[in-house]
């Protein structure tokens, strides 16, 4: 009985260290909606369905996210670039009468900025074409990814 009340406070001593081990180390807990990912603090939605830029961009807004933004931050990219929907998805860049930028104002850096199809001046949203950015019609279908905490 004597080695069985030493082994329980060894474990509760235990218990308490990694307890506080954890705290000190920032380890933190941050869920992620139902169906999202979680990557590099940020949460993710991978959409299993295509719809047209502004749908997609309603349905990243309803959960209080966005289409991604691509120059923000390496870990999106990291992040993206390990999914295959995401290769051919929207994202968050749209071209105004000032030139393209992204949804939440800023411009678009020149080295990400869509190539011009002069033959269909009308592609003014951008999505990702085998990774590649390019300049697409609003309307067409397409798979997306919403991001939060971006």
């Amino acid at each position: 009985r004597w080695a069985l009340a030493v082994m329980a406070v060894l474990l509760a001593v235990s218990m308490v260290a990694i307890v506080a081990l954890a705290s000190k180390t920032g380890a933190v807990c941050r869920p992620c909606p139902h169906g999202w990912l979680w990557s590099g603090e940020h949460c993710y939605y991978l959409s299993t369905e295509a719809q047209a830029w502004e749908a997609s961009q309603a349905f990243c807004s309803a959960h209080h996210a966005t289409l991604p933004l691509l120059s923000h931050t390496q870990p999106m990219e990291d992040f993206l670039g390990r999914y295959p929907v995401t290769k051919y998805s929207w994202v968050g860049a749209r071209r105004g009468p000032q030139g393209w930028h992204w949804i939440d104002g800023g411009p678009l850096p020149p080295q990400l900025v869509p190539e011009e199809d002069k033959d269909q001046p009308g592609l003014k949203c951008a999505g990702l074409e085998g990774g590649k950015l390019m300049a697409l019609d609003c309307a067409s279908s397409r798979p997306w990814v919403c991001a939060q905490g971006t």
